[in-house]
């Protein structure tokens, strides 16, 4: 959605979530800002700042995945708000249904590593299911592809013997 055309319905998406989950901390990301010229982009904060008020307990991130712009402001965000406790256990809302998908699966790989540990397998194979939750949170995060994982799994074990 382009927020600078439709402003009032990203507003009033945002005001849903945010009476919906009054007490969440609630950052709206805003991706491909590699995309507008500067003047755009300075029109768009502006707007932001406009809509955002501090009485709606609502942060913006400017983001450019393809450059890599705004990521790491997010990350140090987000660990801050990690290690503050502000993001506390069970209360976090996923609302990408492949990241909740991704999610889910790398929560079933992690049950079968701890099953693993309970039972004494081998560090050789834990190691496959802890790589496949690597995977899922790297489908998430964009820093792992299938090819990096097969490859690592080839290179790094013997397959077949």
């Amino acid at each position: 959605m382009d927020v600078l055309d439709h402003e009032a319905s990203f507003y009033n998406e945002l005001k849903k979530i945010r009476t919906k989950y009054p007490s969440k901390p609630l950052i709206a990301l805003i991706n491909k800002t590699d995309l507008l010229p500067t003047d755009k982009l300075l029109n768009l904060k502006n707007k932001l700042n406009q809509l955002l008020s501090d009485k709606d307990k609502i942060e913006y991130q400017l983001l450019s995945a393809k450059t890599g712009l705004g990521i790491e402001e997010l990350k140090s965000k987000l660990l801050y708000d990690v290690n503050a406790g502000v993001l506390r256990n069970n209360e976090t809302i996923v609302t990408n249904s492949r990241h909740y998908d991704a999610l889910i699966k790398a929560l079933e790989e992690i049950k079968k590593v701890q099953l693993g540990l309970q039972e004494g397998l081998s560090g050789d194979l834990l190691a496959i299911d802890i790589r496949q939750a690597l995977y899922y949170f790297g489908e998430i995060t964009g820093e792992i592809t299938t090819d990096d994982l097969l490859g690592n799994i080839f290179a790094n074990f013997c397959i077949g013997k």
